[in-house]
């Protein structure tokens, strides 16, 4: 069963479903803002760029917005205002309520490792410096933590870090 919502912020002028669906509401516009005509009540194309998204316009204003973020907007409760939408089974194109849930950024980015979406462990990480053949270097050397930051470009604090395993743990 389809049930539809007014989107927020554009009240009368468009209405999501729980089903991921956007359509445009039957009204009055003003084209070139002289001349009135009638639009119809019409179903919105979804696009996808990694999310589905659609643009909705209101005052001659264009703005993007992705449909799982319509749809919690708009069926899901958030008492505590939490930011993300997280996609519970990692597909980003299945907006389904059962698969949308509220989420902090730290909940989000630890269900996407928790399921395989991203590695963050050692080089697989975004902003790793050094690849495990460095950190097993690292790890054996028995040179003073100073020279080994020299070496290899990172801080004394980081060498200290790798060799007491508070980092790179997994290896």
């Amino acid at each position: 069963m389809e049930f539809w919502k007014p989107i927020k912020g554009y009240e009368g002028y468009y209405e999501i479903s729980n089903l991921g669906r956007v359509k445009s509401l039957s009204r009055i516009i003003l084209k070139n803002g002289i001349y009135p005509f009638k639009s119809k009540e019409k179903i919105i194309k979804n696009r996808l760029n990694k999310y589905y998204y659609v643009t909705l316009c209101k005052n001659n204003s264009y703005k993007n917005f992705y449909i799982h973020r319509l749809i919690a907007n708009s069926f899901l409760p958030n008492p505590d205002k939490k930011l993300c939408v997280n996609h519970i089974n990692g597909i980003k194109t299945d907006n389904s309520i059962n698969n949308l849930e509220w989420a902090t950024h730290k909940e989000n980015t630890i269900h996407a490792t928790d399921i395989g979406l991203i590695n963050q462990k050692g080089e697989n990480s975004y902003n790793s410096k050094l690849n495990k053949e460095q950190v097993l270097e690292i790890i054996k050397s028995n040179l003073p933590h100073r020279e080994l930051s020299k070496i290899y470009s990172i801080s004394k604090s980081y060498v200290s870090s790798i060799k007491n395993k508070k980092t790179w743990k997994h290896i």
